[in-house]
C-alpha cells in the first residue's frame, strides 16, 4: 500500500516537473515580451462578413447603402450563413429614378427591408451547388433559379455576372438586374 502511494506521488511530481520545465523553456523572456505584445496588437478579427465584402466592392455601393438603410447590417454581419444576390450599381441605375428614390424614403423602410430580404437566402450556395428550381428568400417569396448547360446561373430574370465571392458568413453572387418579389415585379 505504501509503495503505491509513493508511486502515485512520484508520478504527480514528475508530471508537475515536466509541465513546469516546458513552461520555462517555452516562456518568453522579457526581451521577447515587447514583440509578443506587438503581435497581439496586430491580431485582426475576421471582418470580411457579407456586409464588409459588399461595402468594399466599388460597383455595389447602392446595395450596401440599402442594407444599411434597411437596418440589416447587424444580421448580415452575424455568424449566420447566407447567400446574397447583389445587383450592381449599374442595375440600380437602370431602374426608374422614382422607384429607387421611393425605396430609400424613411417611411418605406419596411418595403426596403423586404426588397433586400428578397435577395437573401439561408445557407451558403456556391454556383456549382445551384440546380434548376426555386430557393425561398428571407422575404418569403421564392427565387427562380436557372442553370444553363455551361453552368451559367440566373436568378429570376437576372444573370449572375460574378459568382462565388466568399465572405466569412456566406457567399455573394453579383447579378446584372434588380430583382423584385412577385407582388412587385411590375416595377
Amino acid at each position: 500500500m505504501k509503495l503505491q502511494k509513493y508511486q502515485h506521488i512520484l508520478a504527480q511530481t514528475l508530471v508537475f516537473a515536466l509541465i513546469n520545465t516546458d513552461l520555462l523553456i517555452n516562456f518568453p523572456n522579457n526581451a521577447n515580451a515587447g514583440s509578443i505584445a506587438q503581435e497581439a496588437n496586430n491580431v485582426t478579427f475576421q471582418t470580411n462578413t457579407i456586409v464588409h465584402v459588399i461595402a468594399n466592392q466599388p460597383n455595389l455601393k447602392t446595395f450596401s447603402k440599402a442594407v444599411e438603410a434597411a437596418g440589416l447590417t447587424e444580421i448580415l454581419s452575424s455568424d449566420k450563413v447566407f447567400t446574397v444576390f447583389v445587383p450592381t450599381d449599374e442595375a440600380f441605375a437602370a431602374l426608374p429614378k422614382s422607384t429607387l428614390e421611393s425605396l430609400f424614403q424613411p417611411e418605406n423602410k419596411e418595403l426596403l427591408r423586404k426588397f433586400i430580404n428578397y435577395h437573401i437566402v439561408g445557407n451558403a450556395y456556391n454556383s456549382r451547388s445551384f440546380r434548376i428550381g426555386q430557393l425561398k428568400s428571407f422575404e418569403g417569396s421564392s427565387l427562380d433559379i436557372g442553370v444553363s448547360i455551361t453552368g451559367r446561373v440566373r436568378v429570376n430574370n437576372a444573370r449572375v455576372t460574378q459568382a462565388d465571392i466568399q465572405a466569412a458568413n456566406g457567399v455573394i453572387h453579383i447579378i446584372d438586374k434588380v430583382i423584385f418579389p412577385q407582388s412587385n415585379k411590375s416595377r
